[in-house]
């Protein structure tokens, strides 16, 4: 288990974390997500022993790491950049870190041809300079050169940025089926908030410093504790003004006019699912076809709503086309002092 106890991380008169709590169980697939600036990374850094909080501890177990050096915490760490040896082979880059702990070669190269095996480094590349390597296959060597010191945790700092959206999802997928395979303890850190939703058992929202919220995936996305992780996390239908009161006047949860309410897209249905689904009319005024989904943009009383449909083999509606729309009244959202009295 790993607990950050009262952290605060200050640069001169700026706190890039403010008064930080927080839990990661051992063998979790824990993600630190969020903007640019946001702290998520400052956080893990801390972790690591990169930087030292100005106060509070960082535990391991029940041993407070807080002030001790990097190499004795047990936490590898695989960053955005890869930070390979450019003069160094496939194999002499995996290899490092174990013979820098002067182990016998005929353990560091069962070790190293096992991880690599593992991360699916074909054998022919071991010996292939790393600079003749794809980004993906960069990437996968430095997850080797980590997972090869049987760390107890492994940090991944933004790991998959630099890749293009194919390479991305495979990789995500290898790192989630690692992770599960090794029962690692893993901290992930990205902005991608897709990435967060695949591959983590629960995530910590950043912004501005602090903790927005803590949840599974799902209480993340559905649940959704702020305005700000509202917003942050996935597409959402924002709205406003008029439309809440025409809400209001056919459901029994009434919402704060003054303040918006937001829905996801896939909320929003031209089917009812409940018996006690809200019935708007919204005029098409765009659609955007994507294979598997098409987004929908309707005028619903002169506020512009998105719906996401799954494809089957039944029509796109047409532009200018009125189409019944369903709502389920608990898939809305409201945040501040929420409902009218």
């Amino acid at each position: 288990m790993i607990k950050f106890e009262n952290i605060e991380i200050k640069y001169g008169d700026y706190t890039a974390i403010e008064n930080l709590n927080l839990t990661i169980n051992e063998g979790e697939f824990f993600t630190m997500l969020g903007p640019s600036g946001c702290g998520k990374t400052t956080t893990l850094r801390s972790l690591v022993g990169f930087n030292n909080p100005t106060k509070g501890n960082i535990f391991i177990g029940e041993k407070n790491v807080t002030n001790l050096s990097t190499e004795k915490r047990g936490i590898s760490i695989v960053f955005q950049s890869y930070a390979l040896f450019p003069t160094m082979n496939v194999y002499e880059n995996i290899a490092f870190g174990l013979k820098v702990q002067n182990l016998p070669q005929d353990y560091i190269d069962k070790k190293v041809k096992a991880i690599a095996d593992k991360v699916q480094i074909h054998p022919d590349k071991l010996y292939n300079n790393v600079s003749e390597l794809s980004g993906g296959q960069q990437q996968r060597v430095a997850i080797a050169r980590a997972l090869v010191l049987d760390p107890k945790i492994l940090c991944l700092d933004e790991p998959l940025s630099n890749l293009d959206a194919k390479l991305r999802d495979e990789l995500r997928m290898e790192l989630k089926r690692l992770q599960k395979e090794l029962k690692i303890t893993t901290i992930y850190v990205t902005h991608d908030q897709e990435e967060a939703l695949s591959l983590s058992d629960r995530i910590a929202v950043f912004n501005k410093g602090k903790i927005e919220q803590v949840g599974t995936p799902f209480e993340i996305y559905n649940e959704s504790k702020s305005k700000f992780v509202c917003e942050f996390i996935g597409e959402i239908n924002k709205i406003e003004g008029k439309l809440i009161q025409e809400i209001n006047s056919r459901i029994t949860k009434i919402f704060k006019t003054t303040n918006p309410i937001y829905f996801r897209l896939e909320a929003l249905s031209n089917t009812s699912t409940h018996l006690d689904d809200l019935e708007l009319t919204g005029k098409v005024l765009d659609t955007e076809y994507t294979g598997s989904f098409t987004k929908i943009t309707y005028d619903i009383d002169g506020t512009i709503v998105k719906n996401l449909e799954k494809n089957t083999r039944k029509r796109l509606p047409k532009i200018g086309e009125e189409i019944k729309l369903y709502l389920h009244p608990e898939d809305i959202m409201q945040f501040g002092d929420v409902y009218e009295n």
